[in-house]
């Protein structure tokens, strides 16, 4: 774990933030509200790296999300559900696949 830790440490910031103006593709972050790691607020600052970004904020859990309990993990798939639904794209570079507007892996 030290050397991912490492690793991370020795990135330069401005070329994995720059490189976020290049997804095309729409992005949600899910954060529970109680998470100490990445709050909230932390992550509405990829808004200003990434052109097309959504944020969910899950009540009552932590960084770990779906695993903290049933009801986060509810809202997390519900969030998560909603930002794939078929919908209309958002904007021309970005086609959805089969009609839906992202895929998750």
């Amino acid at each position: 774990m030290h050397y991912h830790f490492s690793q991370i440490l020795e990135l330069d910031p401005d070329n994995y933030l720059t490189a976020g103006q290049q997804i095309k593709a729409p992005v949600l972050f899910i954060n529970g509200a109680w998470d100490e790691y990445t709050s909230a607020s932390d992550a509405t600052q990829f808004s200003r790296y990434l052109l097309n970004c959504s944020f969910s904020t899950i009540e009552a859990t932590g960084h770990f999300l779906d695993m903290e309990h049933k009801a986060a993990c509810n809202d997390s798939k519900q969030a998560l559900m909603q930002f794939l639904q078929p919908g209309e794209a958002s904007c021309g570079v970005y086609r959805g696949v089969h009609d839906h507007r992202a895929l998750a892996f």
